[in-house]
Parts: C-alpha cells; sequence; structure tokens
C-alpha cells in the first residue's frame, strides 16, 4: 500500500506529460501484478485494471523486472516459464526471451512492441530503491500510432524520471 500511496503522484505526472496510460507493477512469480495506473485521458486508450496479472514474457514491467533482478532470482522464474502466444509479436522461447532481457540490460528499459496486444506499445523501467534493491516497475503503454518510434527515446526518459522519483520518495519514506 505504500508503495501505490507513494507512486501514485507520480503516475499521475507521467500520464500528463506523456499522455498515455502509467502503470504500476510488481513482480509475482512468473507474472506482472499490476499495483495501480492512471488511465489516459484519449478516448482510445490502452486499459488497465490493478490487480491484473500479465505474463513477464509480454509485458514490458515484466521484462524490465525479470532483466535487472539478480541471477539468484531470475534463473529458476526463466526456467519455470510456460509460453503462450498472445499475437504473431509475442516471444515464445527462452531463448528470444534471454536475448531480449540482454537487450533491455543494456538499455536501462524494457519495450512492448505488440507483443501482448496488438497495435498496442508500452515502454518501461524498473524502480530501485537507494540501496539498490529492485522493488517495482513503471510503464507507459499505449496505441503504436501515437508510440511511434521516434517517441521512444522521450517516453524511456519521461519513465525513468518517474522511476528515479519514486525511488527517491520510497527511500526518504523507509522502504529498504
Amino acid at each position: 500500500m505504500r508503495l501505490r500511496k507513494i507512486s501514485w503522484p507520480m503516475l499521475q505526472e507521467l500520464r500528463d506529460l506523456t499522455g498515455e496510460t502509467s502503470n504500476l507493477g510488481i513482480l509475482d512469480g512468473q507474472d506482472v501484478f499490476y499495483v495501480d495506473f492512471v488511465q489516459s485521458r484519449h478516448p482510445f486508450r490502452m486499459a488497465s485494471r490493478s490487480g491484473t496479472l500479465r505474463p513477464l514474457y509480454c509485458t514490458a514491467m515484466g521484462k524490465a523486472l525479470v532483466a535487472l533482478s539478480p541471477a539468484t532470482e531470475k534463473e529458476p522464474v526463466l526456467a519455470s516459464l510456460r509460453f503462450e502466444r498472445f499475437t504473431p509479436r509475442t516471444i515464445t522461447h527462452l531463448v528470444q526471451l534471454k536475448e531480449e532481457l540482454v537487450k533491455t540490460q543494456k538499455r536501462g528499459c524494457a519495450v512492448d512492441d505488440e507483443e501482448a496486444t496488438l497495435g498496442a506499445r508500452c515502454v518501461s523501467t524498473p524502480i530501485f530503491l537507494e540501496c539498490g534493491k529492485l522493488v517495482a516497475a513503471v510503464s507507459v503503454s499505449g496505441p503504436r500510432a501515437r508510440m511511434a518510434s521516434r517517441k521512444i527515446p522521450l517516453l524511456v526518459s519521461a519513465v525513468q524520471r518517474a522511476a528515479k522519483t519514486i525511488s527517491v520518495r520510497l527511500t526518504a519514506a523507509g522502504l529498504q
């Protein structure tokens, strides 16, 4: 609940800055648990719901959380995955996922490019406490037409700023 309360103002700010739906999630086994969200004001938007579980391999938040988690936590999760195809672009093999996770580590952010839903794109980055502990991920998601490739660097920058601000606020609130 503290994570949700502390993150809420940044989710609103991220939505207002990008115009797209902002999301907050945590890893729950092989899935991402959507803790909170702020819907885009556009009539055509990516709808989120708190409490939703989505497979980590086809979501930007899931890939961000797994790619940047310690190997001791990552390997058991990866070894237990069972893949299901949601779109023609869904990653369905562990080798593909591991390649994507390496790219995510290098970039410091993850992208879901129509992997969970056709026509949708999502950009995510993890939230670390100042002590280095990974606690959650934040993302923006929207229609691919509005989240064009040329806009991804700006979206990544906005998501990273939100993650850093949430991190500072969580640390200040005594989360360890």
